[in-house]
C-alpha cells in the first residue's frame, strides 16, 4: 500500500501499450462486489482462495501483461512461487518516509488505515514491511518507487522501469 503500483502501472501501460492486469480489480469482477464487501461476507480464507484462483488463471495466460497484485498476495500459499514461475517478479520498494507521506495524503480513501493517527500509521507501515519482507524478498527483482510524486518523476521512473525490465537484453 502506497508503493506506487497503480501510478507506475498506468504510466507503463500508457507508454508501452502493454496490458496491465490489476489482480484486485479482477477479483472484484469475479466476485461481483468490492474486495472489502467480499472479505466482510466470506472472510479472509475465502478471499485468499479466490485471489489464488484468479492469479492462477492469469499465470496460465499466454498474453504479455504486467500484473499488479495486492500487497498481501505474495504472502499466502504458493503465490510468490507461482508468480516467479510465470514471469519476472518485481518488488516495488518505497522508503518508509515516502510510504508514510503518500498514505497520510490518501488515508481517507483507504478504509484499512482511515482511523489511524499519524503515529499508528507509521508503526503499521513498519510492522507490515517487516512481516512481509521474507515473502517480497523472493521476487526476482527490486525497483525503487520513491520518485512518483509528479508527472516528470512518474515519466522518469517509468522510463527506468522499461529500460530495466521490459526492453530486450
Amino acid at each position: 500500500m502506497g508503493c506506487g503500483k497503480t501510478t507506475l502501472c498506468r504510466a507503463l501501460n500508457r507508454i508501452t501499450g502493454i496490458e496491465v492486469a490489476d489482480l484486485d480489480e479482477l477479483i472484484e469482477q469475479e466476485a461481483q462486489c468490492s474486495i472489502r464487501a467480499f472479505w466482510q461476507k466470506h472472510g479472509e480464507a475465502k478471499f485468499r482462495e479466490l485471489e489464488q484462483a484468479t492469479l492462477s488463471r492469469i499465470a496460465e495466460s499466454d498474453k504479455t501483461m504486467i500484473v499488479a497484485c495486492g500487497g498481501g498476495t505474495p504472502c499466502f500459499g504458493e503465490n510468490m512461487e507461482l508468480m516467479n514461475r510465470s514471469g519476472r517478479t518485481v518488488w516495488l520498494q518505497a522508503t518508509h518516509p515516502v510510504l508514510l507521506s503518500r498514505l497520510l495524503a490518501a488515508r481517507e480513501q483507504r478504509p484499512l488505515i482511515a482511523a489511524m493517527d499519524d503515529a499508528e500509521l507509521s508503526r503499521y507501515i513498519a510492522h507490515e514491511l517487516e512481516r512481509r519482507e521474507p515473502h517480497y524478498a523472493k521476487a526476482t527483482h527490486r525497483f525503487n518507487t520513491d520518485r512518483l510524486e509528479d508527472e516528470r518523476q512518474i515519466e522518469q521512473t517509468a522510463a527506468l522501469f522499461i529500460k530495466k525490465f521490459l526492453e530486450p537484453d
